[in-house]
């Protein structure tokens, strides 16, 4: 599957990377975080809508989903934001990625 990386969307708001020391692979239920400072594996259920590349993407989430499901409707694309949106806060509360705020 083809990723796209360098859409140039107008947008403030915040994209993600890893941690230091975090690394994540793709995984069929979704992500696997591992905690190179300790023994520590996290599995996170995200399905198909996040892939390890977005950490590197520079896309804020918004972004993201459009450019991944572009076919998928308003109403539904704002569903699984929302949905991402909450794991992503909480993998920002465990230290596995760091918001950041790029301008355009």
């Amino acid at each position: 599957m083809e990723f796209v990386e360098s859409i140039n969307y107008q947008s403030h708001s915040p994209t993600y990377r890893l941690a230091h020391g975090i690394s994540v692979r793709g995984e069929k239920f979704g992500l696997l975080f591992y905690n190179s400072k300790g023994p520590k594996l996290i599995f996170v259920r995200s399905g198909p809508w996040i892939h390890p590349i977005f950490f590197s993407s520079q896309l804020d989430l918004k972004n993201w989903v459009q450019s991944r499901f572009p076919a998928l409707a308003e109403k539904e694309r704002l569903r699984i934001e929302e949905k991402l949106l909450q794991v992503l806060s909480k993998l920002v509360e465990k230290g596995l990625i760091v918001e950041t705020t790029v301008d355009s």
